[in-house]
């Protein structure tokens, strides 16, 4: 849900109408309705989404026939075209008889070179060099779970003290959330870090034999270096 946001705010200058859609499916009802009253209609784009929240407003708030008439206006065929707006808010594309199929919830992880990271074949915003991403594919190759003592004994982590290092990891387990878009998505429950089994984990691609050398690709993690003199030895 949270990448399917972020797509809709790839477009130039992001407007108050797609604030007010996030807002709303944040639950914060109260913001999207102050970002609704201040965003200006600026192009076809701007009137379906300005109507399609304020649709959704009156459909949260039982005023059905209000939410009926907020989506009237438009065509079902340029519905059907703006899918992305009908996956986030399907209820009140059902108001004009519009479903838009969700496609299956994957989320994939690329270690043949730096790390990369994608949800719906959407790349998302990973910088490869950061914990986070260290600890992504400590995580994606192992199950997608590991102690917490395993991560900090493998990750290059700042910090000289234990309690520094410990610090860091959860940094890192924060910022690995907020890349993926929710807080569940990395789960810290009795010492062991676990990703989310909401989405389908596919199965993270590997560097060919004889390129060892590109596992995870400007990361210098213990269990990186490991790993890539363990697959040289064997291959």
């Amino acid at each position: 849900m949270a990448t399917e946001v972020a797509e809709m705010a790839t477009e130039p200058q992001p407007c108050l109408s797609i604030l007010a859609a996030a807002r709303l499916l944040n639950n914060d009802v109260t913001g999207a309705e102050e970002a609704l009253a201040q965003a200006p209609i600026r192009n076809d784009n701007d009137r379906l989404r300005w109507h399609l929240v304020r649709a959704e407003l009156d459909r949260r708030a039982g005023k059905m026939e209000a939410a009926q008439q907020a989506m009237n206006p438009f065509d079902p065929s340029l519905l059907r075209h703006m899918r992305t707006l009908g996956r986030l808010f399907p209820e009140v594309y059902a108001l004009r008889g519009v479903t838009i199929e969700t496609p299956p919830w994957t989320v994939r992880c690329s270690l043949a070179g730096p790390v990369r990271l994608w949800m719906y074949d959407i790349e998302l915003q990973l910088r490869s060099t950061r914990p986070a991403a260290g600890l992504l594919a400590l995580l994606v190759t192992h199950g997608g779970r590991v102690s917490r003592e395993r991560a900090l004994d493998a990750l290059d982590l700042p910090g000289r003290t234990p309690d520094a290092r410990r610090k860091a990891l959860s940094a890192a387990v924060a910022e690995l959330r907020e890349v993926l878009g929710w807080p569940d998505s990395v789960v810290v429950r009795g010492g062991v870090l676990a990703l989310s089994e909401e989405p389908t984990w596919l199965e993270p691609e590997y560097p060919g034999p004889g390129r060892e050398d590109l596992f995870c690709e400007g990361r210098y993690d213990p269990w990186v270096v490991d790993w890539r003199s363990e697959r040289a030895v064997l291959n």
